[in-house]
């Protein structure tokens, strides 16, 4: 089986750090998030993985070696294929045709699971699905007797299920998609709109194609600062703080709660961080409260309070120092 990781200039995530490092290069608990997810990938998947393949766009090309030094960590054969265009997933497909071939797991490489199940490659198509509570705000696919998939519903009022797909899809041939992906292409040249993924499984449904939900325990796609904060918040839960902090990190009359990821040459003076923090290598954080955050490496912060935030390599942020004095009765509120 092969797996397709699309990452472009989208899962780079704007509203994370626009034009920076891709999502899936961010480090959480000292990981790439990349790693997280070929690891969950290599237990989700029953059969070996032949080859690792990345769809990247132009602006990822600098990151190509990384990609591959982390593939190898897991022993995973890997192709990289770039896409000249960042519309849409479909078109990025397109330019990875060679590798549509047999069976083929596609997903976006910006995400965190969790399975708990297996997938067959010999077995059925599959759609990956998660439980929703509140299926009226979400995409959901309706499941028929035969728990075959036979479409899907955005924000239905009337109730479908609640099985939300996680744009992540399992084809057992994928030189089938190559027609339906220059069809697809053709109908968003000519009606100027954009596909996602699920239009192939729509296409195939048509085609006479079987599709299965299988369910994973969680699933999290990395759009926004507070989707990556909860993946972190995920990945470090069972951290114990003794496991956890380099030996070569100094940590000078301050409070460290668990859990917590403090890298090599760390320095923590005169703060409190914790819980739900990682702090990157040689970063610098000095009169300083942190939780829920995530510092990366060569960071130094001073003289703040600092709750759900990120900050990339090499930032700075330096507070101001305050002296207060406060007499009998007084309030102070910031």
């Amino acid at each position: 089986m092969k797996v397709l990781l699309l990452i472009s200039n989208r899962q780079t995530s704007s509203v994370v750090h626009k034009n920076q490092t891709p999502v899936t290069l961010t480090k959480c608990g000292g990981k790439y998030l990349m790693e997280y997810l070929l690891k969950e990938l290599l237990l989700f998947t029953e059969d070996d993985i032949d080859e690792l393949v990345f769809i990247t766009s132009p602006a990822i090309s600098r990151y190509h070696e990384v990609l591959k030094q982390i593939a190898t960590k897991f022993g995973l054969k890997t192709n990289i294929y770039t896409c000249l265009k960042d519309n849409s997933p479909i078109e990025a497909l397109d330019c990875a045709k060679d590798a549509l071939k047999g069976p083929v797991l596609i997903l976006p490489a910006n995400a965190w699971f969790k399975s708990g199940v297996k997938l067959n490659a010999d077995g059925e198509n599959m759609v990956v699905v998660k439980k929703v509570e509140d299926p009226s705000v979400n995409n959901v696919v309706k499941v028929e007797l035969n728990n075959s998939v036979s479409g899907f519903y955005d924000k239905s009022l009337e109730y479908v299920s609640d099985l939300s797909p996680v744009s992540c899809y399992f084809f057992k041939k994928g030189q089938d998609l190559i027609p339906d992906i220059q069809k697809l292409i053709k109908q968003q040249q000519k009606n100027n709109e954009q596909f996602k993924l699920q239009q192939l499984v729509i296409q195939r449904i048509k085609n006479g194609d079987r599709f299965l939900p299988i369910i994973v325990e969680s699933w999290v796609t990395c759009v926004h600062s507070e989707d990556l904060l909860e993946i972190h918040h995920k990945i470090i839960a069972g951290f114990a703080t003794h496991k956890h902090i380099a030996d070569s990190a100094k940590i000078l009359n301050s409070v460290i709660i668990s859990p917590v990821f403090i890298g090599e040459g760390a320095t923590i003076k005169n703060s409190v961080v914790g819980p739900n923090v990682s702090i990157g290598e040689e970063a610098q954080i000095e009169n300083t409260l942190i939780e829920n955050s995530i510092i990366a490496d060569h960071v130094s912060i001073k003289n703040v309070r600092l709750a759900n935030s990120i900050f990339g390599t090499h930032a700075v942020y330096a507070g101001k120092e305050k002296h207060v004095n406060l007499g009998e009765y007084s309030y102070l509120k910031e």
